[in-house]
């Protein structure tokens, strides 16, 4: 039988999870992509769990919030997908 209070915890750990998604930012990279159709050129992207949030072009200014993980890709390519 299952107790009441892990009945009651699972909603509480599914939110808990949600809200520590994980956003990422990698700098310093010579990358490609494609946005609508068009191969397209970045230096930095930050991404949400499997989710693109933004593509940085280069030499554009990134915004980096505190939490922000940030990984230094040390000018090599960087082809996502």
């Amino acid at each position: 039988m299952i107790k009441p209070q892990l009945i009651s915890a699972i909603p509480l750990l599914l939110i808990s999870s949600q809200l520590m998604a994980q956003t990422t930012l990698i700098k310093n990279v010579n990358g490609y992509t494609f946005v609508d159709k068009a191969l397209t050129q970045f230096s930095a992207i930050s991404f949400t769990d499997d989710t693109i949030n933004k593509v940085y072009a280069p030499g554009e200014e990134l915004s980096v919030a505190k939490n922000v993980m940030v990984i230094d890709g040390q000018g090599q390519t960087m082809l996502p997908g």
